[in-house]
């Protein structure tokens, strides 16, 4: 059986751990975790698999498929960098062209905080999302 379920999560470092909620990620009470070092690949999904924006998955054979919709283009930008920086996932063809998208910028700086400017209709959009940030994604785990 498939479920759907809102989890919170949190990128440290090579291991993301999600919580049923943000206070449960707060103090430290897990719904689970999985190494980015067990998993393959990063594709993105397209809205009308899920119907879900900005959602991507990590993948790899044998294992459960973890699905993460971001609430922003710009979010989404800067959770597929992180976890791309975090672990040897291999790209899609669809995660290459959004990551060359000359409208947006993401960068790190030496303390691995990641940042992705994105301008729309002339208006910057900036996103800063820290190493063991606790961002709130709908995962769906297959």
């Amino acid at each position: 059986t498939q479920s759907t379920w809102g989890r919170y999560f949190v990128l440290d470092a090579y291991t993301i751990t999600y919580h049923e909620s943000q206070e449960d990620a707060e103090c430290g009470r897990q719904s689970g975790q999985f190494l980015l070092s067990e998993y393959e690949s990063i594709d993105l999904v397209p809205e009308s698999e899920h119907n879900q924006k900005f959602e991507f998955c990590i993948s790899a054979p044998f294992r459960r498929s973890y699905y993460m919709a971001a609430s922003s283009e710009a979010e989404m930008m800067v959770w597929v960098e992180a976890l791309l920086r975090s672990a040897r996932l291999t790209r899609s063809v669809d995660v290459d062209r959004l990551m060359k998208r000359e409208f947006l910028n993401v960068t790190a700086d030496s303390e691995g905080m990641f940042q992705c400017v994105a301008v729309k209709d002339e208006t910057p959009q900036t996103i800063v999302l820290k190493p063991d940030a606790i961002v709130n994604y709908r995962v769906h785990v297959v």
